[in-house]
């Protein structure tokens, strides 16, 4: 089975040119890397605070069951605006199905250097 890149946005309003923003920054890195099998997971009017979102945590299943292989976001803080959550779910939900994430704002999360500082953090919240 050919795994899928998943896309993630969230706005914490019902803010619909917040969310195409995203998604047009989600799509043109695809189309300009040739990505082409990808799912867009949309949370609208959801906190980052909030642990309980209904399309991240349909992102969480399906990188459980196997479909994803890499989360892309334009920004962290649409993952998660908590560290402890962040932490949890790099941890329990991307790193340990294999997959990578991708930060098209934030390329510090996408270094060796932020992997280094993410274990560290890790070890100290578990």
């Amino acid at each position: 089975m050919k795994k899928l890149t998943a896309l993630y946005s969230r706005s914490a309003t019902d803010d619909k040119k917040a969310i195409d923003k995203q998604t047009t920054k989600l799509t043109n890195y695809c189309e300009a890397n040739n990505i082409l099998d990808f799912k867009h997971y949309v949370d609208n009017n959801q906190s980052g605070t909030s642990k309980n979102r209904p399309e991240l945590d349909q992102l969480i299943k399906d990188l459980e069951d196997g479909k994803i292989d890499r989360v892309i976001v334009t920004n962290i803080s649409r993952l998660s605006r908590d560290m402890h959550h962040f932490t949890m779910l790099i941890n329990s939900a991307i790193e340990a199905n294999n997959a990578k994430l991708i930060t098209l704002d934030d390329d510090k999360y996408n270094s060796s250097d932020y992997t280094l500082i993410h274990d560290i953090f890790a070890d100290k919240t578990t």
